[in-house]
């Protein structure tokens, strides 16, 4: 049993015995281990946030993590309706060098989004250094003593190409603009008014022209100002500013591309990309 005390309170808690236990510790001795910093537990939170809880039958509910220049963290929301994705550049120069070992190795895990959700509050708990010990099917993170560690299965399932079809999105040329706060109020109107948060987005000539309706019949046209210093950008789409709104705190510049509506942080280092509709 399990005795939790709090001053003079005391709560029993029934539990099984170690051997017992239906998960067996990983082996951590022959694991890829990646010293992680502050930018990794920011990817996590960006790229679950969106993310259902699944079981490890089910690559929905994957947080999927690519080793190339750096360590790419992605997230895909219920029906692939959204991609978030995170460059994680803060890792110990010793673990930089792995990264080209384990992208010739593994490429990519996919890891339970319950794992990263777990990881979070460990992190404020107890900072935002850890390891990152990889096995073959299992991750650990661990805060350095050995005694504050969390530990979780791979998802074993295949996989759709989620990170090839974020980079036909991206590779696109897109026009990006400011998200002023005269854009996310349109935006927040929008999800407001129109049915299931859908909008029809047009670039006019003094600007971006939000339209909306709702099932009972409110409609709504939004002219927001929008300069492009002489450009004249394509722009007819129907998002989902439902989706687009959740994000909107996080990134500071948008482009409404034909199949997609993309986000990303000033750094470039947070993407978001919302199917439209």
């Amino acid at each position: 049993n399990l005795i939790v005390r709090c001053g003079s309170s005391k709560l029993l808690l029934s539990s099984l015995p170690q051997e017992d236990w239906p998960f067996e510790f990983p082996d951590i001795e022959q694991a890829v281990s990646l010293t992680i910093g502050e930018s990794f537990f920011t990817a996590i939170e960006m790229c679950s946030s969106q993310t259902p809880d699944t079981g490890l039958g089910s690559w929905i509910g994957g947080i999927i993590l690519t080793f190339g220049s750096s360590l790419g963290v992605y997230g895909v929301g219920r029906g692939r309706s959204t991609i978030s994705h995170f460059d994680v550049h803060d890792l110990k120069s010793r673990s930089r060098k792995l990264l080209p070992v384990l992208r010739k190795k593994i490429k990519q895990i996919s890891i339970p989004s319950s794992f990263c959700k777990a990881a979070l509050p460990m992190s404020k708990e107890f900072g935002m250094s850890a390891v990152l010990h990889i096995t073959e099917d299992s991750v650990v993170l661990d805060w350095g003593d050995g005694v504050n560690i969390i530990a979780g299965k791979l998802i074993s399932v295949e996989m759709p190409d989620v990170v090839g079809k974020f980079e036909a999105i991206i590779s696109k040329e897109l026009d990006f603009t400011p998200i002023t706060e005269d854009l996310a109020a349109a935006l927040k109107r929008a999800n407001t008014i129109g049915d299931e948060g859908t909008c029809h987005v047009t670039f006019e000539e003094r600007g971006l022209l939000f339209r909306a309706k709702s099932k009972d019949g409110a409609s709504l046209k939004d002219l927001v100002d929008f300069k492009v210093d002489g450009r004249t950008p394509d722009v007819d789409a129907k998002i989902a500013a439902d989706l687009i709104i959740k994000q909107l705190d996080r990134c500071e510049e948008i482009a409404f591309g034909s199949n997609a509506t993309v986000m990303r942080s000033k750094s470039g280092d947070f993407i978001y990309v919302v199917a439209n509709r």
